[in-house]
């Protein structure tokens, strides 16, 4: 991974002489909202928070469970004798309702019908309300590329042309090009770790939370899921971590501009979001600090970024998620 550049959290002119950080907001509890022109309120600074760990982490585990569905097809039309050709049309049921079809382009026809992704391969999928077992829903359609295949590792294109991942929460859309690398590791005394990278100069993503639609924009993009499945095969835990600039543009979270970095390894629970872990949000100023454990989040603040907290507060995180968006 790339040094971490800890640098921006800008907003216009205008927005920050509304919403600038100031000492006088002063501390309290989450529910405590200061309403002050020139403060800014605990919903606004947990919203800042709850949009720097959803996004990156719905991003990256929507589009490697997106081609994870896809893969499995594959397997299951090869154990059922699929035909080779230089082209390959197929489909299936996914795990929960919905389908997933999908064009597979070979350079090398004997590659054709193997259950597998293979170094050349270009595959265009759809997916229609193609629910999978951990609850979420795909929608949409992508473009992979294999670029490098062996083993236990590969090297992807993707080309998202407005997928949408759905989760209880929301709905997230998401479009633009990147590059996945996956790795499969065997652990000692049986088990094994999956290790995906994803990195992008910029994503687009559009959510729709309840009643409320906004607008994001993933830029730097360079974060690592790592998943850890037992000797049976059986998933055992999923942390993230990584750094990536993300840009809002809505009426809750006008122009604002936040380069966010990971502090160790954020625990991902089984809804989707964050249980557990650290990361930071820093601007030339001032930094944004959020940390998750049993149930709660903390969030301060350092003003001037002298090393001092200058606000601080708790709030669950349940309260936190329903910032999202």
């Amino acid at each position: 991974m790339q040094a971490k550049n800890k640098s921006r959290f800008t907003m216009t002119a205008a927005t920050l002489a509304a919403v600038c950080f100031l000492a006088a907001c002063g501390g309290s509890g989450g529910d405590d909202d200061d309403d002050s022109p020139a403060g800014i309120s605990n919903e606004v600074a947990e919203g800042y928070a709850a949009d720097s760990a959803a996004m990156p982490v719905v991003t990256a585990d929507g589009l490697d469970l997106a081609v994870e569905t896809v893969e499995a097809g594959l397997a299951a039309q090869a154990a059922a004798g699929g035909v080779q050709a230089r082209s390959v049309d197929g489909g299936t049921a996914c795990a929960g309702g919905g389908t997933v079809d999908w064009t597979v382009t070979s350079l090398d026809a004997e590659d054709e019908g193997n259950g597998r992704l293979d170094a050349g391969e270009v595959v265009e999928v759809e997916y229609q309300a193609c629910a999978t077992a951990d609850g979420t829903t795909l929608d949409g359609s992508l473009k992979l590329t294999v670029n490098e295949r062996d083993e236990d590792s590969s090297d992807l294109t993707l080309l998202v042309s407005g997928l949408e991942i759905t989760k209880p929460a929301g709905r997230f859309t998401v479009g633009g090009g990147l590059r996945l690398q996956r790795e499969t590791e065997t652990l000692d005394g049986g088990g094994s770790e999956r290790r995906r990278t994803l990195s992008t100069e910029s994503l687009a993503m559009v959510t729709m939370i309840g009643e409320r639609e906004s607008n994001y924009r993933l830029r730097d993009l360079d974060w690592t899921v790592v998943k850890t499945y037992d000797a049976g095969a059986a998933f055992v835990s999923r942390t993230h971590d990584g750094e990536l600039t993300l840009e809002a543009d809505n009426p809750r979270r006008p122009d604002a501009q936040l380069q966010i970095d990971t502090d160790g390894a954020l625990t991902v629970g089984a809804d989707g979001y964050v249980a557990a872990g650290r990361l930071v949000a820093t601007s030339t100023e001032h930094e944004l600090t959020a940390t998750w454990a049993d149930g709660s989040v903390t969030i301060t603040l350092d003003l001037g970024r002298d090393g001092s907290i200058d606000r601080s507060w708790t709030l669950t995180r349940d309260a936190l998620l329903g910032r999202v968006g």
